[in-house]
Protein backbone atom coordinates (compact mmCIF):
# COMPACT_ATOMS: atom_id res chain seq x y z
CA UNK A 1 0.00 0.00 0.00
CA UNK A 2 2.85 2.38 0.76
CA UNK A 3 4.39 1.81 -2.65
CA UNK A 4 1.05 2.42 -4.31
CA UNK A 5 0.58 5.66 -2.35
CA UNK A 6 4.04 6.88 -3.37
CA UNK A 7 3.44 5.98 -7.00
CA UNK A 8 0.01 7.64 -6.91
CA UNK A 9 1.40 10.90 -5.53
CA UNK A 10 4.15 10.80 -8.15
CA UNK A 11 1.56 10.22 -10.89
CA UNK A 12 -0.36 13.27 -9.62
CA UNK A 13 2.70 15.44 -10.27
CA UNK A 14 4.06 15.62 -6.74
CA UNK A 15 7.81 15.76 -6.26
CA UNK A 16 8.95 12.16 -5.75
CA UNK A 17 9.75 11.36 -2.14
CA UNK A 18 12.53 8.93 -1.26
CA UNK A 19 11.55 5.50 0.00
CA UNK A 20 13.67 4.46 2.97
CA UNK A 21 13.35 0.97 4.44
CA UNK A 22 15.15 0.03 7.66
CA UNK A 23 15.20 -3.76 7.79
CA UNK A 24 11.87 -3.72 5.97
CA UNK A 25 12.53 -7.14 4.44
CA UNK A 26 13.49 -8.93 7.65
CA UNK A 27 10.29 -11.01 7.79
CA UNK A 28 10.52 -12.08 4.13
CA UNK A 29 11.78 -15.46 2.98
CA UNK A 30 14.52 -15.57 0.33
CA UNK A 31 12.13 -15.70 -2.63
CA UNK A 32 10.05 -12.78 -1.39
CA UNK A 33 13.18 -10.77 -0.59
CA UNK A 34 14.48 -11.26 -4.13
CA UNK A 35 11.09 -10.34 -5.62
CA UNK A 36 10.77 -7.22 -3.45
CA UNK A 37 14.29 -6.07 -4.32
CA UNK A 38 13.38 -6.39 -8.00
CA UNK A 39 10.27 -4.26 -7.45
CA UNK A 40 12.31 -1.68 -5.54
CA UNK A 41 14.88 -1.60 -8.35
CA UNK A 42 12.07 -0.97 -10.84
CA UNK A 43 10.54 1.90 -8.92
CA UNK A 44 13.96 3.43 -8.32
CA UNK A 45 13.70 4.78 -11.87
CA UNK A 46 11.20 7.34 -10.53
CA UNK A 47 12.26 7.81 -6.93
CA UNK A 48 15.25 7.24 -4.70
CA UNK A 49 15.09 3.93 -2.81
CA UNK A 50 17.33 3.23 0.18
CA UNK A 51 17.29 -0.11 2.00
CA UNK A 52 19.17 -0.52 5.28
CA UNK A 53 19.87 -4.03 6.52
CA UNK A 54 22.28 -6.08 8.55
CA UNK A 55 20.85 -9.41 7.38
CA UNK A 56 23.23 -11.42 5.21
CA UNK A 57 20.39 -12.96 3.17
CA UNK A 58 19.20 -9.51 2.04
CA UNK A 59 22.76 -8.52 1.13
CA UNK A 60 23.16 -11.75 -0.85
CA UNK A 61 19.94 -11.09 -2.76
CA UNK A 62 21.00 -7.50 -3.45
CA UNK A 63 24.37 -8.70 -4.75
CA UNK A 64 22.58 -11.03 -7.16
CA UNK A 65 20.38 -8.21 -8.36
CA UNK A 66 23.35 -5.87 -8.65
CA UNK A 67 25.00 -8.32 -11.03
CA UNK A 68 22.06 -7.95 -13.42
CA UNK A 69 21.35 -4.25 -12.76
CA UNK A 70 24.73 -2.64 -12.03
CA UNK A 71 23.50 0.87 -12.86
CA UNK A 72 20.50 0.57 -10.56
CA UNK A 73 21.60 -1.33 -7.46
CA UNK A 74 24.42 0.11 -5.37
CA UNK A 75 25.75 -1.54 -2.22
CA UNK A 76 27.53 0.50 0.43
CA UNK A 77 29.30 -0.94 3.42
CA UNK A 78 28.24 -4.41 2.47
CA UNK A 79 29.17 -7.35 4.66
CA UNK A 80 31.98 -9.48 3.29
Amino acid sequence: LRLAALEHSHDQGAEPLPLILDDGLVQFDDDRTAAMLEVLAEISAGMQVIVFTHHASVVTAARSLQATLPDTVFLHGEAA
